[in-house]
This record gives structure tokens, C-alpha cells and sequence, in this order.
């Protein structure tokens, strides 16, 4: 043992000496290290603590592993230092003297002597808050924390405070530190200052790009930059002098990712008002060159790595969209590196990146090198792909799925076992999954849907896909209302039941437990169906309805046929009738992978007009009375958008044929066919990713009577005006009129082009991506309405323009808010113009 005092003594004296002066009263035998070298292995004879001032020392020298009766180590004696400071607050040196000095081996006694004692304190008061209240300060800066505070730790405290009044607009707030040892109290004494705002926020020397821009079209400082402190339409943002350090890294990184590498930010002058509740920002930019690209290279690296890889640089090159004389931009940079990893993915190469634990012998594209000359101002870039293998899949594993069946999430799937593993159709798989809504709690944030790739051991051609689900909330109980334009005022109770099973009824007799059942997904929940059952009172138009569709009626998982069945009540009050309508139908609706379906249809309706006014046209005083009304159909759609509900790109195909002949004893006889497209296209996405989309639609509808029936019926005409079909008119307010009262047509032919652009959104805490609450909308519509193609009628061309916003409000479900100001550019005399149109509906 006698080296291991020199051993550790560097160490004992790092952690003991520097925390105080030693006494002036030197200790019996030497020095500090000369007394451990002395005496370390000795029996300690007695501890003992002095100069306390606070602490009992029964309650410090409990925290000592130095015993009476052990021997004496100096790991031990740093240890208890070191305790003495963490546990207790108290800073101390050591002295040791031996009992007989006379006796080579004669017992020791220790003494801690307290240079500095820092004692805990009871009470924690909070004084001059008024911007945040105690208990607010409290859960910020954590319970635990602000309880049993020694003077050091309550003026950590107190700067932690100052930081967080600085992030809320008070930079000048003091927090001042006032201890009692009386009441062994803390008081935190709170100069709060003035609530500052910035007023406004000006750049010098940026010339690339400018402060701000309308709606964000263009690429800004403000906006693009993703600056915090700034002012704005609604408010302006509190002044934080950390926020502002922040809001200058954002900018340099803003630059630099556009091609300006060199360029730096700083503040250039803080204007404050007199009383300081505001302040004028001035910022200096200095941009530097212009990088741009000299030369682009690809290096593509095999598996393994001596391998020749499957792909050549010049295989690639199609993707890679940058040229020489471009901008260095980290858009285009990363837009490249996603087309190169989509070609490898397409094949069967999926990246590490998106899923880690694939490992070594998955794709990746590597951040490119970037060789940079300064002096030209140039760079050249080396894109750098490192294949892997190739994968197949080997089997899909549904995990989670506590009640929703196996079947339910395999159909969604366009993954097979035993083929090459394209990523995109794995991405349009969890989109899909997604977009049923079946899984997951949408209210907090929870998809409920991931996608998990396992390598196979020792198989590297080969991995397995997990499906991981949790079932969600898919049944709803809604109740509300809305007004619109065009349906007037209205009451709604809905019941929607997504995922709903037939076949899952509830266990037991108890009328109260089957609520919980259906409550908790344990019953008539898991089979993929849906049913939906609606109740719509109104002053112009009252509705019920019920709806039941099961998609795999044959569980054929793939190609599926569904089965529908539907029935319906609507009443609806029109300008010169009121109509009753009461209908029952079926449908087969068969699938062609997940973009194409088919459907067969035979519906059954019972028509009342009734309550004419005698200026009513003759087409309606024609179909007064009941008369029934028996179709069969075909209709077909495809689908193939990024987004079911808010696409934002790619394209919607439909089409129909309706029949209503004698043979099925409709008392109407007619056909009727029609198609309509819908494209979407993302023309910008602005710096927080936000999409900028024009939407091109058309739509075509004729219809002809037969077997002795000159016209189309009255319920069966098409007719055109508000909103859905023409806006800036009236509901039916554009097309063809007798006495006044608009009678439709067999023919209808609209168009419309709109822009949708975001408006206001926000990002939730650990989102990824924003929550649009508002977007604008510009748009031009166009409608054609006639007898048919060759009736001078029809040849009359009805053009509107418009704006308007949709107001998405989360937890209220239903449609947006859309309201629209348009203005007829043509129009006929005998047209109902309508200015302002809008719809509102919450749950």
C-alpha cells in the first residue's frame, strides 16, 4: 500500500485544496499531503467536524464514509470532500494528526475543517412577479429546484429566471437574490422592466435578397430566413436579446445555404423608444461572393467495397439537375441528393438514412464534398452514393393492431413478399394507412402508423417490413351546425364510424356497457367498413341519411370488390317548389391496385314535387306530383395525389353513365354521363415548406330522355350558379330562365383554374411540419349551360373571378370555413349575381 497514496494524492489535492484557504492554524504533522502519506492505513481513532455554522454535526458527519475504526484512505477522505460539497453545500479542509506521535503505527484522528458553509433554506418566496405567476415560475423552473435552495443555487436560479423574462420580451428584468438565515428564507426579487416589442427591423447591405415579400412568393430575410424576433400583421414579436443572437446564426446559415458562403450578420444599431416598450432593429449584412458551381462529379462506391457498383456515375447523371455557372444552393443540393436516393429507391435500394437500422449493406447518399476555390469564387461538388445490396422483401409483420384486423392494413399495402422492395410504392403504403385514419389520435399528434425495415441475419439481399399500428378513435358522435350561402342555416348530428365491423358486436346484456364497448374500439370495431348516419335539419334543405360500405366484401386483399348499401331522405325548398326525395341504393365497387376503381350501382328513388307557384316553369309543373325513378350505373375513378384531402400535386380522373329505362319500372326515362378531371401542381413552397398549388379542373355532364321522353326530369337537370360549380352567382343563378326561375339544361360544361397559397400557420412543439390554420385563394371559373352542344344557349360563356380564404380550424371537423368575394366578368341579363358566398360548418 505504500504506493498508493502518491497515487492518488494529485487528485485528493485537485478536489480539496482549491476549494478554500487552509486554517492559520497549520495542522500537528505537516502538510495536507505529507499527513495522508504519513498516516494513510492507520486505524482512524475518531472524526470530527468543525466550524459549522448551520448544520448539525451529527447530520454532516453522517455523510462521511471516514469511520472511526476504519483505516484511513485517501480515496475515501476525496470522496468525503467531494460528498460534503454536493450533498451539504460545504467546502472544507482536512487535517490529521496520530494520537501517540511517538508510535510509528499509533491510531489517527481526522479533522474537517469548514472553510465555507452554504446552507439550504426552508423557504422559496417569489416577489414582483406580474408577467408570470408563481406557480408558472414554479413548473418552468421545476419544484424540485426551487425548494431547499442554498445562496448558490438561488442565484443560478435567478439567471435561469432573467433568461426566460428575456425570451418573453423583457430584457431588463433583474432578479435579485435576499436571504434570511432567520427564517431560513430566499426571497427572489423580480425587476420585471418593460415589455418589449419590435417595432421594426431593417437590413443594410443585403442586395440578393429583400427584407420582406409580398405573401412570401419570393425568397426574404424575414420570412425565409425563419427570423423570430420580428414584427408582424397580427402582433409584433417580443424583443429577446437571445432571440436576436439566434435570429443573426439564422441569417448566416441562410446565406450560406444560398451560395453566399462568406457572408456574416450583425447588429448594427438598437434604437429603443423613450420609455422602452419598443425597439427599432438595424441589421448589417455583408453578403460576400456569389459561389458557384464549376464542375459536378458523382462517385458511386459498390457493395462490398471492392465490388463494382450496379449503377455508373453516367447511369445517374439524369438526376442530377445542378450545372456548372448555377449558385452553391442547398435546395437544389438536397433536391439532387432526393432524386438519386428515389432512382436507387425505385429499384430496390432502400437508404439507411430513412431507415438506420438496416446498416452497412443499405444504400445511402452521403453529403456531397464540396472543394472550394475562394479566390474564383467556385466550387466544385462530388456527389457521393454508396449502393449497398439490393433488397427483397422477405415478410410483412403486423405489429399493435390490439382489434383492427390483419387484412384491413395488409390491402393497403402495394409491397409484395418476395419482390425487389420499391420504396416509393412503401411510401405510398404508410400514406395510405395514414390517409384512412384508422390509426393513431390525430388530436395530440399521433399517426399511429410506422414503418419499420429489419435486416435479415445473414441474408443481406433480404429484409423484413413491420407494420407497427395503434388503433385509434374512429367512431364519432358530432353535433353542430353551419350556414351557407346557398343551403342556409342548419343543424348537423352525425354519427361517423370509420373501421367498423359488423361482425364484432358487443358481449353481455348491459345497455350501458355495449356504450363502452363501442367507446373503447372493443366492439363493431377492426374490419375496415365504414358507416356513417347523418341528421341535417335547415330552413332551406332537411336531410338523413345512412351509409354502409364494406371495400373487401370476398377478402381478396388485393383487386378487392366492395359492397355498398345507402339510403337517403331530402327535402329542399327551391325558389317556385319544394322537392322531397327519398332514395335507397347498392353498389360493387371493384379495385385495380389502389389508384383505379370501377363501380356498378342500382339506385331506387322516389320523387315528390309539390308546392308550385304558378309563375314555376312548365318542366316543373311537368314533374309535379310522386314519380319513381329506378337507374342502374357505371362510374370509374382514378386517383393519384400526394394528399387526399388537401393534394398538392398530381391528378383526379372520373367518369359516369347513368340509365333509368322502362324495363326497371322507373316512371322517368333518361340517361345520362359525364367526366371530370382535377390537377394539381405545386408551383413554390415558401421557406417553412408551405405549397403553393394550382388546381386546373373541368367537368362535362349531358344527359338525353329515351324510350318517349323528350327531356331530361326536373331532379335530373343540371344547373350552374354558386358555390361548387360558378361563383360570383347565385345559387342556380346562372343559365337559362323562364318567368324568372332558372329551368337548367341536358348540357354543362365548367372549368376554373385556382391558386391556393398559405395565409397563417403554426408549428406545434416537436412537429415537423407547419398546421396551416388559413390560406388565400384566387381564382377563374367558367360554365357553359344549354340544351346541348349546338343550342345558341349553351354558346352563352358565364366567367367569374374571385378571392376568398379557407379558415381550418382544428377540433371542429367538418369542411373549412370558405368565404369568397367574385365578381361575373360575363353574365346575362336574366342571371342572379351573388358577390360574396361562403360555407360554415363545425362539429
Amino acid at each position: 500500500m505504500t504506493g498508493q497514496p502518491a497515487a492518488v494524492l494529485a487528485s485528493l489535492l485537485c478536489v480539496a485544496v482549491p476549494l478554500a484557504q487552509p486554517p492559520a492554524a497549520p495542522p500537528a504533522q505537516g502538510s495536507l499531503a505529507q499527513d495522508l502519506k504519513s498516516f494513510t492505513g492507520r486505524r482512524v481513532a475518531g472524526v470530527d467536524i468543525q466550524g459549522l455554522r448551520r448544520l448539525s454535526k451529527s447530520v454532516a458527519l453522517a455523510s462521511l464514509g471516514t469511520r472511526k475504526g476504519k483505516r484511513l484512505s485517501p480515496l475515501v477522505v476525496q470522496g468525503d470532500l467531494s460528498a460534503l460539497w454536493k450533498g451539504l453545500k460545504i467546502e472544507a479542509n482536512v487535517r490529521v494528526r496520530a494520537v501517540d506521535a511517538a508510535k510509528p503505527d499509533s491510531e489517527v484522528l481526522v479533522t474537517f475543517v469548514v472553510t465555507k458553509e452554504y446552507p439550504r433554506y426552508e423557504t422559496t418566496v417569489f416577489k414582483g412577479l406580474g408577467h408570470f405567476t408563481e406557480e408558472q415560475v414554479r413548473g418552468m423552473l421545476g419544484d424540485d429546484e426551487v425548494e431547499q435552495l442554498t445562496e448558490i443555487t438561488a442565484d443560478s436560479l435567478a439567471r435561469r429566471l432573467e433568461e426566460r423574462y428575456d425570451r418573453d420580451g423583457y430584457p431588463f428584468c433583474k432578479v435579485t437574490v435576499r436571504v434570511d438565515d432567520k427564517q431560513s428564507m430566499i426571497t427572489l426579487l423580480v425587476d420585471e422592466g418593460p415589455n418589449v416589442k419590435v417595432r421594426s427591423l431593417d437590413f443594410r447591405g443585403n442586395e440578393a435578397f429583400p427584407d420582406t415579400s409580398i405573401l412570401g412568393l419570393t425568397w426574404n430575410l424575414m420570412g425565409s430566413a425563419k427570423l423570430k424576433g420580428t414584427p408582424g400583421f397580427l402582433g409584433d414579436a417580443p424583443f429577446s436579446r437571445k432571440v436576436l443572437a439566434e435570429d443573426l446564426d439564422r441569417l448566416r446559415r441562410f446565406y450560406r445555404a444560398y451560395g453566399y458562403k462568406d457572408a456574416l450578420a450583425e447588429v448594427y444599431d438598437l434604437r429603443w423608444f423613450e420609455d422602452r416598450t419598443g425597439v427599432d432593429i438595424v441589421i448589417r449584412i455583408f453578403e460576400g461572393p456569389l459561389y458557384r458551381i464549376d464542375s459536378v462529379a458523382i462517385e458511386v462506391e459498390g457493395y462490398p467495397d471492392a465490388a463494382a457498383p450496379e449503377f455508373k456515375p453516367e447511369d445517374l447523371a439524369g438526376e442530377i439537375k445542378v450545372a456548372p455557372g448555377d449558385p452553391v444552393t442547398q435546395d437544389a443540393i438536397q433536391a439532387d441528393m432526393r432524386r438519386l436516393a428515389l432512382f436507387y429507391g425505385k429499384r430496390g435500394f432502400p437508404s439507411r438514412d430513412e431507415y438506420p437500422g438496416l446498416g452497412e449493406s443499405s444504400f445511402r447518399v452521403q453529403d456531397p464534398v464540396e472543394v472550394v476555390d475562394p479566390e474564383r469564387s467556385r466550387i466544385k461538388l462530388i456527389y457521393r452514393v454508396r449502393e449497398g445490396k439490393r433488397k427483397r422483401l422477405r415478410q410483412v409483420r403486423i405489429t399493435g393492431n390490439r382489434y383492427t384486423r390483419d387484412a384491413v392494413v395488409r390491402r393497403s399495402l402495394s409491397v409484395m413478399p418476395g419482390d425487389w422492395l420499391d420504396m416509393e410504392e412503401l411510401a405510398k403504403s404508410r400514406d395510405r394507412l395514414l390517409g384512412s385514419q384508422y390509426f393513431g389520435d390525430y388530436r395530440i399528434g399521433d399517426q399511429g402508423v410506422h414503418l419499420r425495415l429489419k435486416p435479415v441475419a445473414g441474408e443481406d439481399e433480404f429484409v423484413d417490413l413491420e407494420v407497427a399500428v395503434k388503433d385509434g378513435t374512429t367512431g364519432q358522435i358530432l353535433w353542430g351546425g353551419g350556414f351557407s350561402s346557398s343551403a342556409g342555416l342548419f343543424g348537423n348530428v352525425q354519427y361517423r364510424k370509420r373501421n367498423f365491423d359488423w361482425r364484432r358486436s358487443p358481449t353481455g346484456w348491459n345497455p350501458i356497457d355495449w356504450f363502452a364497448q363501442l367507446l373503447d374500439n372493443r366492439a363493431f370495431h377492426g374490419g375496415g367498413q365504414t358507416l356513417y348516419i347523418d341528421l341535417q335539419p335547415g330552413t332551406v334543405i332537411s336531410a338523413a341519411s345512412a351509409d354502409f360500405f364494406e371495400p373487401d366484401l370476398l377478402g381478396g386483399h388485393l383487386d378487392t370488390i366492395g359492397l355498398g348499401l345507402n339510403g337517403s331522405r331530402w327535402l329542399r325548398g327551391y325558389d317556385s317548389y319544394r322537392a322531397d326525395l327519398l332514395s335507397a341504393g347498392m353498389r360493387l365497387m371493384r379495385k385495380f391496385g389502389h389508384d383505379l376503381q370501377v363501380t356498378a350501382s342500382m339506385n331506387h328513388q322516389r320523387v315528390n314535387i309539390a308546392d308550385i307557384e304558378a309563375d314555376a316553369p312548365a318542366i316543373v309543373w311537368d314533374a309535379e306530383g310522386r314519380n319513381v325513378i329506378r337507374s342502374i350505373g357505371l362510374s370509374g375513378r382514378y386517383t393519384d395525389v400526394d394528399a387526399i384531402l388537401r393534394p398538392t400535386k398530381g391528378v383526379r380522373l372520373s367518369g359516369y353513365f347513368t340509365v333509368s329505362p322502362e324495363w326497371l319500372g322507373s316512371d322517368e326515362r333518361f340517361w345520362k354521363a359525364g367526366a371530370a378531371v382535377n390537377g394539381y401542381v405545386s408551383v413554390h413552397r415558401d421557406s417553412r415548406g408551405r405549397a403553393h398549388v394550382i388546381e386546373l379542373r373541368a367537368r362535362l355532364n349531358h344527359g338525353e330522355g329515351i324510350q318517349g321522353d323528350s327531356t331530361l326530369p326536373l331532379t335530373e337537370r343540371f344547373f350552374m350558379g354558386g358555390q361548387g360549380t360558378l361563383r360570383g352567382f347565385d345559387f342556380r343563378g346562372a343559365g337559362p330562365t323562364q318567368f324568372g326561375h332558372p329551368t337548367g339544361g341536358r348540357t354543362q360544361l365548367l372549368s376554373g383554374v385556382e391558386w391556393s397559397f398559405p395565409l397563417f400557420s403554426t408549428r406545434p412543439e416537436g412537429a415537423v411540419t407547419e398546421t396551416e390554420l388559413i390560406r388565400g385563394v384566387g381564382f377563374f371559373d367558367a360554365g357553359m349551360l344549354g340544351e346541348g352542344f349546338d343550342d345558341p344557349l349553351f354558346r352563352q360563356t358565364r366567367v367569374s373571378v374571385g378571392v376568398g380564404v379557407r379558415v381550418l380550424i382544428p377540433g371542429l371537423g367538418g369542411l373549412p370555413i370558405a368565404l369568397d368575394l367574385s365578381w361575373p366578368l360575363y353574365r346575362q341579363e336574366s342571371d342572379d349575381r351573388q358577390v360574396f358566398s361562403f360555407s360554415f360548418k363545425f362539429n
